[in-house]
C-alpha cells in the first residue's frame, strides 16, 4: 500500500460513514407539548396553543393585529393546522364548512418558533408574508418599560361578574374596592357575597409584584390597543397604566388576547384573601 493510499482509504471510510449516518438520521419529532403556550412578536401576531381535543372549544387562537380566530388545532408532523368549522344558513345549516389555517414549522426551540403560512386562509390572514417569527410570550420581556402605577376596573354583566376597582403602584401597594362580589353556593349557581364587598388595602409580596411586572412587560404595551367595544352583555374591562412618564388608557368588553396574561394577574390580585378590609372609602381613577 502506498503512502497516498494509506490516507485516502480512511478518508473515504469517514465520508461514507458521514453520508450513511446523515442519510439514516431521523429528524426529531415535534411534540405538541413543546408548542403549548402563547407565542407573539413585535407585529402583534398572536398564537395560543393549548389543546387538540375540542373541535368547537376556545383553547386555540391565531391572528394578526387583533384579527384572532377561535379554532380547533391539529398537529400533522411538522404542520400546524388551525381549523375553523361552521354551518351556514346558505345551506340550511346542513353542510359543515372547514377553513384551514395551515402553517409549516420551520424551527422550534423553548423560546422561538418560526412558521410559514402554507394554506390560502393562513396566507391571506397574514397578508402573504413568507415566514412568521415568534417568541414565547413569557420570554418576550421589554425591559425598557418601567411601570409606575396601574388601575383596573371591571363592570357588571348579564350574569354574575364581580365589579372591581383596583390600584397598584410600583412598590406593590394595593387599594381595592370590591363593589360587587359573588360566591358559588353549588355548581353553576352563585349568590352575592356581601362579606366580600367593601374597601381594601395591602401590599403585594415580592413574587406577586414580579409576576405583575412580567405581565406588563410581555404584552407589547407600547403598541397594545383595546377596541373600546361595549356592545353586548359582558363585563367591560379598563386598564389605566402609568409607565415611562406616560399614561395609557385601554378599555373593551373584548380585550385582545395579547393582554390575557396581564388581565388574569389583575383579576387574581383583585380576589386575594390577604388584603385588609378598611372603613375608609376612596375613588380610583376611571
Amino acid at each position: 500500500m502506498t503512502n497516498k493510499s494509506k490516507y485516502i482509504y480512511p478518508l473515504i471510510s469517514l465520508l461514507l460513514l458521514f453520508l450513511l449516518s446523515n442519510g439514516c438520521a431521523v429528524e426529531k419529532k415535534i411534540e405538541f407539548q413543546d408548542l403549548k403556550g402563547s407565542w407573539i412578536n413585535s407585529m402583534n401576531d398572536y398564537f395560543q396553543i393549548q389543546d387538540t381535543s375540542s373541535k368547537f372549544g376556545n383553547s386555540n387562537y391565531v391572528g394578526h393585529y387583533g384579527n384572532v380566530v377561535n379554532i380547533y388545532l391539529e398537529l400533522y408532523g411538522d404542520t400546524l393546522s388551525f381549523q375553523n368549522s361552521y354551518y351556514s344558513s346558505e345551506t340550511n345549516f346542513e353542510k359543515l364548512y372547514v377553513e384551514k389555517f395551515d402553517f409549516k414549522i420551520l424551527s422550534l426551540s423553548d423560546t422561538f418558533l418560526t412558521i410559514k403560512p402554507i394554506s390560502e386562509h393562513s396566507k391571506k390572514l397574514f397578508e402573504y408574508r413568507d415566514t412568521i417569527k415568534l417568541i414565547k410570550q413569557i420570554y418576550a420581556v421589554d425591559t425598557s418599560i418601567h411601570f409606575e402605577k396601574i388601575k383596573f376596573h371591571t363592570t357588571h354583566c348579564y350574569g354574575h361578574c364581580p365589579i372591581y376597582h383596583l390600584e397598584i403602584d410600583s412598590s406593590g401597594n394595593v387599594r381595592l374596592h370590591r363593589e360587587m362580589a359573588y360566591h358559588e353556593i353549588k355548581e353553576g349557581k352563585y349568590e352575592v357575597d356581601s362579606t366580600a364587598i367593601g374597601y381594601y388595602q395591602g401590599k403585594l409580596d415580592q413574587n406577586t409584584l414580579s409576576e405583575l411586572v412580567s405581565a406588563i412587560q410581555t404584552c407589547n404595551l407600547n403598541t397594545l390597543e383595546f377596541d373600546g367595544a361595549d356592545c353586548c352583555d359582558g363585563s367591560i374591562q379598563t386598564i389605566i397604566i402609568y409607565y415611562n412618564g406616560r399614561r395609557k388608557f385601554l378599555q373593551s368588553m373584548f380585550p385582545p388576547r395579547m393582554a390575557n396574561r396581564l388581565i388574569m394577574k389583575l383579576l387574581e390580585i383583585s380576589e386575594k384573601k390577604d388584603l385588609k378590609k378598611i372603613d375608609e372609602k376612596f375613588q380610583i381613577e376611571k
